[in-house]
């Protein structure tokens, strides 16, 4: 089925095609106009925006970043409940924390995203104790206590990331583009949200329950590295 929704989107994109393609068309002339009134040089638009370097590796990042955050919606309390022993409670408390810290990061890094010149160094600073913590999780049986507060930190860090992200996709857009690129990007959150929970199920499944953390923690790490390389391609004018 998810298959199916793929390729009727994709179908959708074709026969709108014309809707995406910036500008109008303009009628020939003999003469070139004035230098003070020559229109400038439209940005790249249409498809070959979306398929340009710097998009296609924020779609990646939404695949690799929205598996992470799928997979500990999904299969956090099951992997808590198996690995870490913990009660059903607890394991329910821990993701109810994570979703309190994410949305306590995003107003941080909504703070965060505007008071920066550069988006990378920033990002992967919040992110990669988030990741220590996950790596943490996969390796160590916790306390209960200890394994809320560690569930919630890397909420947070989740949370804090998400503006600098959103941010660095708008510096990268041209104006009037911004909906269809951010509409675009997304759909890469939806392959990975596809995606994730048949891996991650197949790893409960063999009795492994703290692989759930691991794959989680690598895909973040990846989704950090696309962000360090499309970050030269974008110009920031702050």
């Amino acid at each position: 089925a998810a298959g199916v929704l793929g390729l009727l989107a994709v179908a959708a994109l074709i026969v709108g095609r014309g809707l995406l393609v910036e500008g109008t068309p303009h009628t020939a002339s003999t003469e070139a106009p004035p230098a003070d009134r020559r229109e400038p040089v439209p940005e790249k638009g249409g498809f070959a925006l979306l398929l340009s370097p710097p998009i296609l590796l924020f779609l990646l990042f939404f695949i690799l970043n929205s598996s992470a955050s799928t997979g500990i919606r999904t299969f956090s309390v099951t992997a808590m409940m198996a690995f870490h022993e913990s009660s059903l409670t607890v394991a329910n408390a821990a993701l109810t924390g994570y979703f309190v810290g994410t949305s306590t990061g995003v107003l941080a890094g909504g703070w965060l995203a505007d008071r920066v010149r550069r988006y990378d160094l920033p990002m992967a600073c919040v992110v990669l104790p988030g990741v220590a913590v996950l790596a943490l999780l996969g390796g160590y049986v916790l306390p209960g206590v200890g394994l809320i507060a560690a569930v919630v930190f890397f909420g947070l860090t989740q949370g804090v990331m998400r503006p600098l992200r959103d941010v660095l996709i708008m510096l990268a857009t041209p104006p009037g583009s911004f909906g269809k690129v951010r509409a675009f990007v997304n759909m890469g959150g939806h392959v990975g949200s596809a995606v994730i929970p048949v891996f991650l199920g197949w790893l409960i499944d063999q009795g492994e329950p703290q692989w759930v953390f691991w794959p989680i923690a690598a895909g973040i790490l990846l989704a950090i590295g696309t962000i360090f390389i499309v970050h030269p391609m974008v110009k920031i004018e702050r």
